[in-house]
């Protein structure tokens, strides 16, 4: 923002209705002070149904100490559109309400309204909401709050042109990932700097290490300089023939992409720790109960926990600490609800009704959110329709999922206008139990019985309505981690091309009826993210043996995967792809391992030759398709590490051995919302450390970088202070050679974070 601008610069008092009390027991109306610049509103974001607008605790822009951000909620000329937006809204504001005091998720201020006007600048009545009549309650707070703000809004008609309606306050932080890893401008132009002086000197200390940023960026250029971080990058760059060029924006996954290039392990720990950052901050709202006992909820009902159901960079917000490491919150808590069966809260309307916004982000949604909702035509098994007496026997229900498109999942619910059920009252029931048939018949078991039909006969047309809860937000996790660890490769396409397309069973077995080669080869996530991860065999036997020397679960598995493993190294050992411009020069000290005949004999001697030759052609297929080649590789033309692929697995894979989400061997009654996950993401984030902790692909040095602290902390500083021009005319000076230990692979490289 320039000095001119900067001097049109002004305030408005908007009043703001709070959850404090003052001592007559009235609510507290507090005054925020809203910046526009010429009129205009100045804003921090846009999203699909809301704007988010800048604002200070004084009107002395200099003199202000507290920060907030501003949510308005964007007008739709569609009624249909605007009443479904509107929902969205309000139950974003009363959930931000309700899980404010949580660690981990951004907290509430309080709410408002300026007038609603349409296109034409009309003014529109909005009916009112419970949550709206609940704060008029008490001395019509709301309503004198909403008068002062029209008055105050009234000189500034390009202001109400861009901005009115109802709006909440939140504090404002540094921005969001997504900002932080695609926000094109340098970081020290965003309004919050350019308008606030003590987020000026916040970041000042980060802007003082402008010039040593720039030396570790140009160092990085020299395969010299990164053999003091890790020497086994540094090999892997013999013989280029001109240094990777610097980042050409300031975008955050710009900077990534090109330390990956340089340095892949120190982009592979940054990665790791950052996703582990988020899996910690979503682990305190998944192991929060969706109700209090002390509330009056009834103590015989189960226990149900929150899920976030939106999880994508964009709804994660970083507040920087110079001292320290990034502390993040979660936002956008529209969507959250419980993992119990009332799953359809949050939807904002009936899903099959036009401009209702579904759950999830693209690029992020689980399988259950890609198809929320599939129109079905079924028949309904007259049998399950003949009361006894006054009970009801479960409805069944058959179709024909042609395709295996519908794809229903006990939890799923199937609702129908034409069916009224016994115990609900409702026109919707959960889907209890999925049996399959041949010719792609699906017969459907409900948990309610059947009060009447009102079409009169057995053939109806319904709906199947996705769950989603807490394993959607575990997907979204391995989504986020895709995204990062690929430098921005789709992570939805990654599943739907190379994950969803492996079949849970294959009808192979040997002839004392175990498992054959196929369904152990589909049966972990283990074996699949051997036999899909591109790198070197001695980097992912390296990473896999000391990866799984402290994670119990990874360790029970190697015992199923260690009859497809030698397979694979076969495969490896005899791959016909062009290689990658890293592999042409790549020099690796491998360690004196027994031929792929050898380890054949050892681990699998009761299967036939031609099995174990089909099984290596099966592997040696995966690897060399095309499919597998661009999605397993990040945008550098780099293979993405075993540790991270494998994570990536465990974490958008389920129902397999080692899953973090998995209904064992029951799937036809068990539903994903009746699994225990309310700690496994706190599994994760355990699991990602011990990937940092342990294996060499994620252990760069750190040591001649050490007054940062952390590889995670180094990226933040550099996004946050990075310009195109400053690295230009920087020499590239020589930093200290570390102390080394003599393992080849690095594996006893000492971390200082």
């Amino acid at each position: 923002m320039s000095e001119t601008a900067i001097k049109q610069l002004g305030t408005i008092t908007l009043s703001v209705v709070t959850d404090q009390r003052d001592e007559k027991g009235q609510r507290i109306v507090r005054p925020l002070y809203l910046v526009h610049e010429g009129n205009r509103p100045v804003k921090l974001g846009s999203g699909r149904y809301a704007t988010v607008i800048a604002a200070a605790n004084s009107a002395e822009l200099e003199n202000a100490t507290e920060f907030f951000a501003l949510k308005f909620l964007k007008w739709d000329p569609s009624p249909m559109i605007m009443r479904n937006i509107r929902s969205r809204f309000f139950q974003e504001i009363v959930r931000t309400r309700q899980f404010s005091a949580y660690d981990g998720l951004i907290s509430y201020r309080g709410f408002s309204r300026v007038k609603m006007l349409d296109k034409g600048g009309t003014d529109v009545d909005m009916q009112q909401r419970n949550f709206e009549v609940e704060l008029n309650k008490d001395g019509d707070a709301l309503t004198l709050s909403t008068k002062s703000n029209v008055e105050e809004a009234k000189s500034l008609k390009d202001f109400l042109n861009s901005v009115h309606g109802e709006f909440f306050a939140m504090p404002a932080l540094e921005g969001s990932l997504e900002d932080f890893l695609f926000y094109e401008r340098p970081w020290s132009e965003r309004p919050l700097y350019t308008l606030f002086s003590s987020y000026k000197r916040a970041i000042a200390p980060v802007l003082a290490r402008r010039d040593e940023i720039a030396t570790f960026l140009k160092n990085l250029a020299d395969p010299r300089q990164v053999s003091a971080i890790r020497a086994r990058d540094a090999e892997a760059r013999k013989g280029e023939k001109s240094p990777p060029p610097l980042p050409r924006d300031c975008r955050g996954m710009t900077i990534l992409n090109y330390i990956g290039r340089c340095a892949p392990s120190i982009r592979n720990r940054i990665v790791v720790d950052l996703v582990e950052s988020v899996a910690t901050t979503l682990a305190s709202l998944h192991e929060k109960p969706a109700h209090d006992r002390r509330d009056g909820a009834p103590s015989d009902e189960p226990v149900s926990y929150l899920a976030h159901r939106d999880m994508k960079p964009g709804n994660v917000l970083f507040g920087f600490v110079t001292t320290g490491t990034p502390v993040l919150k979660l936002s956008d808590l529209g969507f959250v609800g419980s993992t119990s069966v009332s799953l359809l809260e949050s939807l904002g309307g009936n899903v099959r009704e036009p401009g209702v916004l579904p759950l999830g982000s693209i690029l992020f949604r689980g399988p259950e959110q890609i198809v929320p909702c599939v129109e079905v035509r079924f028949e309904i098994d007259p049998d399950s329709m003949k009361p006894s007496g006054e009970k009801r026997p479960p409805l069944t229900v058959t179709f024909h999922d042609i395709g295996g498109i519908v794809d229903p999942k006990p939890g799923d619910l199937l609702e129908c206008q034409e069916l009224e059920f016994h115990n609900s009252g409702d026109t919707k029931a959960t889907i209890a139990r999925v049996d399959r048939g041949e010719q792609d018949l699906v017969t459907i078991t409900l948990n309610d019985g059947l009060e009447s039909n009102r079409n009169g006969g057995e053939f109806n047309v319904g709906y199947v309505v996705k769950a989603s809860g807490q394993h959607t937000d575990i997907f979204a996790l391995g989504s986020m981690l895709y995204l990062l660890a690929t430098g921005g490769r789709s992570p939805e396409s990654f599943y739907l091309k190379c994950l969803e397309s492996t079949p849970t069973q294959v009808g192979d077995s040997r002839e004392d009826g175990e498992p054959g080669f196929y369904r152990e080869f589909h049966g972990s996530c283990l074996s699949l993210a051997m036999s899909l991860c591109l790198s070197d065999e001695a980097d992912i036997v390296n990473d896999l043996e000391a990866y799984s020397a402290s994670d119990r679960e990874v360790a029970a598995q190697l015992a199923v995967a260690n009859r497809v493993r030698p397979s694979v190294i076969e495969a490896w050992n005899d791959q016909r792809r062009p290689p990658h411009t890293w592999e042409r020069n790549l020099v690796v000290e491998k360690k004196r391992r027994p031929t792929a005949e050898q380890l054949l004999a050892k681990h699998v001697p009761n299967h036939s030759s031609k099995g174990k030759e089909d099984l290596v052609r099966y592997v040696r297929y995966w690897r060399q398709s095309p499919t597998v080649q661009h999605y397993l590789t990040d945008v550098t033309g780099q293979p993405l590490p075993f540790p991270i692929v494998y994570e990536i697995v465990r974490c958008m894979v389920r129902d397999k051995e080692d899953s973090y989400v998995t209904r064992g061997e029951d799937t036809k009654s068990r539903s994903f919302q009746d699994l225990q996950l309310q700690t496994k993401v706190a599994d994760i984030a355990r699991s990602l450390r011990n990937v940092v902790q342990r294996a060499p692909s994620v252990q760069p040095n750190i040591n001649a970088y050490g007054s940062y602290g952390s590889w995670l902390k180094l990226f933040f500083c550099a996004r946050m202070c990075y310009e195109r021009q400053m690295t230009r005319s920087m020499p590239i000076t020589r930093v200290a050679e570390p102390t080394r230990k003599s393992d080849p692979q690095d594996r006893g490289m000492e971390i200082g974070s």
